[in-house]
């Protein structure tokens, strides 16, 4: 795909998958693809759509979570396109420091559990 940026012609394409040998000598595929992108802000951008009890505006970053979850679930439930291991994958923006890496981990919690989300076990 190409498109114009100013004065210069950007040209996308998908890259392939790549091949890696495994600890055990097996051989294994990385999935270099996406295929649901969706633009989550970082959790300073404030929103009049999500308020808290006090009617003061709160980060757009948990509202991009929620319904970037949701989209996700979706596709688990349909088509399973984006995931071959029943993940969904969120990549939060610009997180500066250990106190927002706590929030975005606790976030994700109360998502996971507001959705009634299955846990999966790292491996």
């Amino acid at each position: 795909m190409a498109f114009q940026k100013g004065d210069r012609t950007i040209n996308r394409s998908i890259n392939q998958n790549k091949l890696y040998t495994k600890i055990s000598g097996e051989s294994g595929i990385l999935s270099t693809t996406s295929l649901i992108l969706v633009h989550n802000v970082d959790h300073h951008m404030l929103s009049d759509l999500i308020k808290n009890s006090n009617g003061d505006e709160l980060g757009e970053g948990i509202l991009d979570t929620m319904v970037t979850t949701l989209i996700s679930m979706h596709d688990l439930e349909k088509s399973r396109t984006n995931s071959t291991t029943d993940s969904i994958y969120i990549v939060k923006p610009k997180i500066h420091g250990p106190e927002e890496v706590d929030f975005t981990v606790k976030l994700f919690a109360k998502i996971e559990k507001a959705l009634r989300l299955k846990k999966i076990p790292l491996k």
